[in-house]
């Protein structure tokens, strides 16, 4: 919450301060939108990466095959970086609020190892 509260108060503050300069008002809105979203991004790519985590342990424990996670983000990595997307590559593209594809391939494939490696439950979880 505050980082999103900080994130529209600079871009209403830039907004009003590029708005000023060129007499269009509508750069405040733009500048308070963009401010929100860079506020929440951190945090949503983080919630993103934890339920990628949680869902091959439940791909798992659900008899499925626990690297169709991984197969389907390789293709869309591929499909967007073969311009037929916009996707992460579009304009305000690096505010998506899903993490880099190759993160989340990687954390996805860590993720297949620790459970190879005899793990039971996400890594965040309390032992019991």
């Amino acid at each position: 919450m505050k980082n999103r509260l900080a994130g529209v108060l600079i871009g209403a503050v830039l907004g009003a301060a590029v708005g000023a300069k060129t007499d269009n008002p509508s750069w405040v809105d733009l500048g308070v939108r963009a401010g929100f979203e860079a506020g929440s991004l951190a945090f949503s790519r983080s919630m993103e990466l934890e339920a990628d985590h949680l869902g091959v342990f439940i791909l798992h424990e659900a008899g499925y095959d626990m690297k169709a996670a991984t197969d389907f983000h390789v293709r869309l990595r591929n499909y967007v970086a073969s311009g037929v997307s916009t996707g992460v590559n579009g304009f305000l593209g690096f505010m998506s609020t899903h993490p880099p594809p190759e993160r989340r391939i990687d954390k996805l494939i860590a993720t297949e190892a620790q459970i190879q490696a005899g793990a039971r439950s996400p890594s965040w979880m309390k032992k019991k």
